[in-house]
């Protein structure tokens, strides 16, 4: 028995027919798109070429700025987990040979996200004037930290975030004083200093790990 081509549609002539039309309307649509983009391209203006490369400078800034408000979050995330692997005690705990402890470094990332971002812009922050004197460069633990002030470095891992993308994305960071950190590197910019605080809060991540064998 012969098997049906339903109106046609599956025989080997009609198929290569309308395989070879297809061919035939791509060309022709793709040789009229690129006759429409050379004149598009003639028309434009200088003007408007600088207008398509500012617009994309800046795409490419706000990319590589969600990159880094990510990579911000997921450094926070890491610093969350101290607070539910140690008791206040071992966060309190100051291992032989080190002068500060574990809760320590974690108020500090605090208080140098708020020197290097908010202070730095002359922007108003977004953590007590108390948190940022007990934990800036300079300071050390004097006393141990109690269960409502650890309570509230936990809250401010998370909550200083959010806001400081809202003061970024409504332009509040117009101006930046530039400074050179004490490791050496020259911040120029408010670009240049979300970088940095995300490398220095790496930075004592990396201390806080020497301590957990002896914390």
């Amino acid at each position: 028995m012969s098997r049906p081509h339903f109106l046609g549609i599956f025989a080997p002539d009609r198929s290569f027919a309308i395989r070879k039309k297809l061919q035939e309307l791509l060309k022709n649509t793709r040789q009229f798109l690129l006759q429409v983009l050379a004149i598009e391209r003639a028309a434009i203006s200088l003007k408007q070429l600088k207008n398509r490369g500012l617009i994309i400078t800046q795409l490419n800034v706000m990319h590589d700025m969600e990159s880094l408000f990510n990579a911000w979050k997921t450094s926070r995330m890491a610093y969350l987990k101290f607070f539910e692997n140690y008791s206040l005690e071992q966060l309190n705990h100051i291992p032989e040979g080190f002068s500060n402890n574990l809760i320590w470094n974690i108020g500090h990332i605090i208080a140098t996200q708020h020197k290097l971002i908010h202070i730095g812009s002359d922007v108003k922050g977004h953590i007590p004037e108390e948190i940022f004197n007990n934990y800036q460069s300079g300071t050390k633990p004097t006393v141990p930290v109690s269960q409502q002030e650890a309570d509230l470095l936990k809250r401010l891992l998370l909550e200083q975030i959010e806001p400081t993308i809202r003061d970024f994305n409504s332009k509040k960071f117009v101006t930046y004083q530039e400074r050179t950190t004490g490791t050496g590197f020259h911040l120029t910019s408010i670009y240049d200093t979300f970088e940095w605080n995300n490398f220095h809060e790496g930075l004592h991540l990396g201390y806080m790990i020497r301590f957990l064998p002896i914390a």
